[in-house]
């Protein structure tokens, strides 16, 4: 709610020596005040030096969007520089607190090994107090780094663990992690963010509820003979069948021309046009005549 109420703010120039913007300000004690905005107090821009009507009156109409902009934003024209110095503190004070307060992925991982023991681990210990915080290093953090939250892990979603997972699981190029390997991951990942929820710095663990899928649903990665299976046509092939067998004269390339036709710009790829019987059988039949 507004600490003071105001009419519209007016362009004044029945004194063309001092033109201005004017407006009434009341405020919540019940005082009013009549205002007379010059401009280079406040705003820093001179109505009165202005000899060019012209040009005052784009300086005059710039003044009174600066002031209706300012008193609706709650903030006292004649105050102005004030309030703009208190807002900048506390916005850069508010910033600097959520700088102050992230948590990068190497302070996560030493806190972690402080809260397991991690540091000197005891005697049976060794083996998991290195390998899980080397395999977070090696795997996430790189993951994290890409996706542009390694300064700060609070911002780690459920969707990024998800994605974490399933891109070793199913990647671009290579065999990928098995099920149980991405399981490993999964609880790797989770001890790091358990450790920030007991501490309450998050408040809920991103790994919680992510599934993770079989061996048997993996997508099979590519051999190299299936690569033709999915190519388009290529310029030779597509002028070969579509303009050599255009003038063809014999009966069994006219036929192929006009299937061919008529698959190729129904966007059916070459190696689907020869695995289709009908056409084959009707391309074997010609033959055999």
């Amino acid at each position: 709610m507004n600490a003071f109420r105001y009419d519209q703010p007016k362009i004044n120039t029945t004194n063309p020596n001092k033109w201005y913007i004017g407006y009434h300000i009341f405020f919540e004690d019940g005082t009013k005040e009549r205002r007379r905005e010059h401009g280079l107090k406040n705003y820093k821009i001179s109505l009165t030096k202005e000899k060019d009507l012209e040009q005052r009156m784009k300086l005059a109409k710039r003044i009174l969007r600066l002031v209706e902009d300012d008193l609706s934003n709650d903030i006292d024209p004649n105050k102005r520089n004030e309030e703009l110095d208190k807002r900048n503190l506390a916005k850069i004070q508010a910033q600097q607190k959520e700088f102050d307060s992230r948590i990068s992925f190497d302070n996560a991982l030493a806190m972690v090994k402080r809260e397991k023991g991690w540091v000197n681990p005891a005697e049976g210990k060794e083996h998991t107090a290195n390998i899980v915080p080397t395999n977070l290093i090696s795997s996430f953090k790189p993951f994290l780094e890409r996706i542009g939250k390694v300064d700060d892990i609070r911002k780690v979603t459920r969707v990024d663990v998800k994605n974490y997972i399933e891109e070793r699981f199913n990647p671009i190029v290579g065999k990928g992690w098995s099920s149980a390997s991405c399981s490993a991951a999964k609880a790797r990942v989770s001890i790091l963010f358990s450790v920030l929820l007991d501490k309450d710095l998050i408040e809920h663990n991103p790994t919680v509820g992510i599934k993770i899928k079989k061996d048997n649903e993996k997508i099979r990665p590519l051999d190299i003979d299936d690569t033709d299976r999915f190519e388009p046509w290529t310029a030779e092939e597509t002028l070969h069948w579509f303009e050599d067998l255009a003038v063809s004269e014999t009966e069994i390339e006219k036929l192929m021309y006009v299937s061919s036709a008529l698959l190729y710009y129904a966007f059916i790829r070459k190696s689907e046009l020869l695995r289709l019987s009908v056409i084959s059988k009707l391309i074997c039949t010609e033959i055999g005549k």
